[in-house]
Parts: C-alpha cells; sequence; structure tokens
C-alpha cells in the first residue's frame, strides 16, 4: 500500500510550476521517492504489462533496456538519450495539468495503489519568468481550489546564463514545425531581453508575491549538493517528513538525468 505523506488521493496535490526546458519533470521525479514509501529502485526496465500501453504514448525513442526510476518494480520515470528530458510514461494521455481544460474532471479517475496516483500527486504547469499575469493566474488556480495545496513552488533562475541554457534545450526537444512550441522561443527570448535591460530585477514578480509562493532554483540541479539541498528545502517548506532514505536512489536518476544533458 502506498504510504501517503499528505493526503494525495484527490486533495491537497501539490503544484510544482517551471519553464520548459529548467528540468522541472526531473525535479518532479525526483520527489516521487521522498512522499511516497515502497520499494524504489533505479534499475533498468524490462517491460511490464501496466506501462507497455502508456510508453507507446511516449513521443521519443526507447527501447526494452531503458534504465529508469522504478516503485514497486513498475517504471515511473527515465531518460531518453540524447534529448536529456525526463519522461514519466503515466502521465501521458492520463494524468491532466493545471493547464488543462479537463484539469480535475471527474471522468479521470485515481485508483489507490497505481503508479498514477503517485504522478497525480504533484500537479504541473509552466511560465516564464516576465509573464506575470499567468504565475499570478497559477498561484489563484491553487488557492482557489481546494484539491490543490495552495503554495505554488516556482522553478526560477537566478544567473541569465541558465536562461539560455533553458531556451538551448527546449530547441533540442520541440518540434520546430509546431507554432505553439515557437511561441515559447520568443517568451524565452523576452526573458533573456528584460534581464539584460533589468539586472536588478532578476525574478521581481516572485519576490513580490514573498510567502505565497516557494522557490527553487535552476542554478542549482547540477550538483548534487546543491540540488539535494533543494529537495530538502522544498519538503521543510511543506512540512512533509518524507522518505529521506531514499535519497541514494534520487542521486542516481538524477545522476542519469546529469549524464544525458546536451547543455550545462
Amino acid at each position: 500500500m502506498i504510504g501517503y505523506i499528505l493526503s494525495y488521493a484527490k486533495n491537497n496535490r501539490l503544484v510544482l510550476c517551471w519553464s520548459p526546458g529548467t528540468g522541472g519533470d526531473m525535479v518532479r521525479a525526483c520527489l516521487y521517492p521522498l512522499l511516497f514509501d515502497g520499494k524504489w529502485e533505479y534499475k533498468l526496465y524490462t517491460g511490464d504489462e501496466w506501462f507497455s500501453k502508456y510508453l507507446k504514448m511516449v513521443p521519443y525513442d526507447h527501447d526494452e533496456e531503458t534504465t529508469g526510476l522504478h516503485w514497486n518494480d513498475r517504471l515511473i520515470s527515465y531518460v531518453p538519450i540524447s534529448k536529456g528530458q525526463c519522461i514519466t510514461p503515466s502521465m501521458w494521455g492520463i494524468i491532466p495539468t493545471l493547464d488543462d481544460s479537463d484539469f480535475l474532471s471527474d471522468d479521470i479517475t485515481y485508483i489507490h495503489e497505481r503508479p498514477t496516483d503517485i504522478v497525480a500527486s504533484i500537479q504541473k504547469s509552466h511560465h516564464t519568468e516576465t509573464s506575470k499575469d499567468w504565475i499570478l493566474e497559477i498561484v489563484k488556480k491553487a488557492h482557489d481550489i481546494d484539491e490543490l495545496n495552495p503554495l505554488v513552488t516556482f522553478i526560477c533562475v537566478k544567473d541569465i546564463r541558465y536562461l539560455d541554457i533553458i531556451k538551448k534545450n527546449w530547441k533540442l526537444k520541440s518540434n520546430p514545425t509546431i507554432i505553439d512550441e515557437l511561441d515559447w522561443i520568443n517568451e524565452f527570448d523576452a526573458d533573456i531581453k528584460f534581464r539584460e535591460e533589468n539586472p536588478d530585477k532578476a525574478n521581481h514578480v516572485f519576490h513580490e508575491l514573498g510567502s505565497k509562493i516557494h522557490m527553487m532554483y535552476m542554478d542549482n540541479f547540477y550538483d548534487w549538493k546543491k540540488f539535494k539541498k533543494e529537495l530538502e528545502d522544498y519538503m521543510s517548506r511543506y512540512n512533509i517528513e518524507g522518505y529521506k532514505e531514499n535519497f541514494p536512489v534520487v542521486k542516481q536518476f538524477w545522476q542519469h538525468w546529469i549524464d544525458e544533458q546536451v547543455y550545462k
């Protein structure tokens, strides 16, 4: 049985928000072993009936020898070779995000003890640093929707150089023929331009929100000690004791992600 640290099944889902390309999916995957008990392992994926249909939905190459993060022998997340993006198969096609029109739809059923319960425990959304109205709307949704924890965590950037890495990461994994994906490039360019013209106003929207939100920094994701501290601070901010004995497995998966990063 899954040991819920919080009442995750239908209520108090956490909200993690990031710009595409910052490693948010990796962060979310690394949090799962710290929030849920069970047998967590970083090992070879040899195929299982549960995920075979979900893997077909994933728009990246994979094979039967993919190494990834497993919970009770079920694949939760992995990192495809050459793309560097963390993939969580069970979210494709079945887990709504904060941006979806069918968010928290009654048609979506979460069954206790399934990997989908774990994935659904942290809702994702996206933002860019200069999209103030967008950021405020996310905070408002988290506050107004009873099923969500009102404290939103935003992944941010301190050093402007990481904004360029975000842009490069997105170009690496995106499809340039899709207009929506091109729009993200324009958003990233706007963030970089704003930082260049206003170096003293980095993350000013988030700082203005103060204690209403929690911030994690992409700058710290490339060093294990710093990244571990980010995860520990996250758990402390939400008053979650968690399963810290799973940090060795988290480190293995994080290292997998690091090794596949094209831009560092």
